[in-house]
């Protein structure tokens, strides 16, 4: 069976070869887009200096080009590398940023996403509160769209702030049981009914 890394690799020979295309037709649009989706497929295959190097590329296109679209994703993206390296203020500063563009622009999910690494950056940086608001605010917005990941991140991101501060859990679960009941069941599926009904 073929590994994932393989996969990976596969992946971003493709990549690059849909890059060198995007340049040979003065396609700026394009090259940004591919080289922020290099930069993704470089951090999974562990070469995070090259990905650093491939989301700024792209984000230097980006902003030529006024794809804001594409800008806050590759913020986004630049976040969580940044987030994983454990350089959390700069994943600050760029999840802000990200965050400013597609709450401007209206891009719900990912706004949802963006306030969940916002607020992760946050609780990594010893700041339980403000993390709190921005998990609440992604578990709003997910739970609108239907995105059951970000609003299974975000709940977990509220317990998991909750928990640094030291609150006690029935301190955060305010809403009804039948409300709770069906904010499970709408992220895991009918299958949890035997862990989740109230």
């Amino acid at each position: 069976m073929e590994s994932t890394a393989c996969r990976a690799e596969v992946v971003r020979q493709e990549r690059k070869e849909a890059l060198g295309r995007a340049r040979t037709a003065g396609d700026r649009t394009g090259e940004g887009r591919m080289l922020a989706s290099l930069g993704l497929v470089q951090a999974r295959l562990g070469r995070q200096p090259e990905a650093f190097d491939s989301l700024r590329h792209a984000l230097r296109i980006q902003r030529r080009t006024g794809d804001r679209s594409a800008q806050a994703e590759t913020l986004s993206y630049l976040a969580d590398l940044h987030h994983e390296a454990g350089t959390h203020h700069r994943a600050l500063a760029r999840g802000e940023q990200a965050l400013a563009i597609a709450t401007d622009i209206g891009e719900r999910g990912l706004r949802a996403r963006t306030l969940n690494g916002v607020g992760g950056a946050l609780l990594a940086l010893s700041r339980p509160e403000p993390a709190k608001a921005r998990y609440e605010a992604a578990r709003d917005v997910a739970f609108e769209i239907g995105d059951r990941l970000q609003h299974a991140l975000a709940l977990e991101g509220v317990g998991r702030c909750l928990d640094d501060s030291g609150a006690a859990r029935g301190d955060w679960v305010t809403e009804s049981p039948a409300e709770w009941s069906w904010t499970w069941h709408d992220v895991f599926g009918p299958g949890c009914s035997r862990y989740c009904s109230p």
